[in-house]
């Protein structure tokens, strides 16, 4: 399984935002299933690219892929494996044409914000108003249970677009609970941090489920958050994304047909 989520940037000279990233993945619970490796790779322009550089690895526009096939790409090749291969999206389809290029890549089944909201997730304003993020895990985990053969699942997020704003159903009004420190020094960027924990806390709560089946699963960022001010863009590094993976161990992913695996980021 990967999860790219957007704006989520590699902190830089932040200890605060360095200690409250992947945090809750660093649990007895989660290490207890998972080998957990943390990294940053390099990143390319926006979002787009982004899902090109960690499902094609390589650097691309989604413009090529409208109208032209890369059977190169991971979904494309697991599904020769015989792989079912799904993408999961927040907002809409038709947004960079993502309906069209995604089956063009290898993805035999697309699950937008629409059918994320008719399947029970709640519904999230900002920017870009689409699924709550924090509801998507639930219906992926519930994916992986069902299966009966092996499973690529690629989900990218939408709740973290810039501007964050208060409201919105997204619960990060009181983002100092979150971190005082951020809430007081930068508010947008705490309020950033209180839906990455969010989508966090769902992630950690599924796959700590007893009946969650083996699954690798990588979490990559797809750019820097754009900040316009100086100085909380510098909170970032300016060419890098951070990456958590997390790999199963235990008794043998071969005998566990829900298995979803993913490659380092790129």
């Amino acid at each position: 399984m990967v999860i790219v989520v957007e704006s989520l940037g590699l902190p830089e000279d932040n200890a605060e935002l360095q200690k409250l990233l992947f945090a809750r993945y660093k649990t007895p619970e989660v290490k207890a299933r998972f080998d957990l490796s943390f990294g940053s790779t390099t990143y390319y322009n926006s979002t787009t690219a982004a899902e090109i550089r960690e499902l094609c690895g390589r650097w691309g526009d989604y413009k090529e892929l409208v109208d032209a096939k890369d059977s190169t790409c991971l979904p494309a090749e697991l599904a020769r494996k015989g792989y079912e291969t799904r993408a999961y999206h927040s907002f809409t389809g038709d947004f960079f044409d993502r309906q069209f290029w995604y089956p063009n890549i290898g993805f035999q089944h697309l699950t937008f914000g629409p059918e994320l909201l008719a399947k029970g997730a709640g519904d999230c304003g900002g920017v870009f108003p689409g699924a709550c993020d924090r509801d998507v895990p639930r219906q992926l985990a519930a994916q992986l249970k069902a299966a009966t053969k092996p499973q690529f699942l690629y989900w990218l997020t939408v709740n973290t677009h810039l501007p964050v704003p208060t409201g919105s159903n997204l619960n990060v009004d009181r983002c100092a609970q979150v971190s005082p420190e951020l809430s007081e020094k930068f508010p947008m960027i705490c309020r950033q941090v209180g839906l990455w924990s969010q989508l966090d806390a769902a992630v950690v709560k599924e796959i700590t489920a007893p009946d969650f089946p083996a699954t690798d699963i990588l979490i990559v960022g797809d750019h820097m958050p754009p900040y316009f001010d100086r100085k909380t863009r510098s909170q970032f590094a300016p060419d890098r994304v951070p990456f958590i993976m997390l790999r199963w161990k235990g008794e043998a992913k071969s005998a566990k047909p829900q298995l979803a695996v993913a490659t380092p980021a790129k």
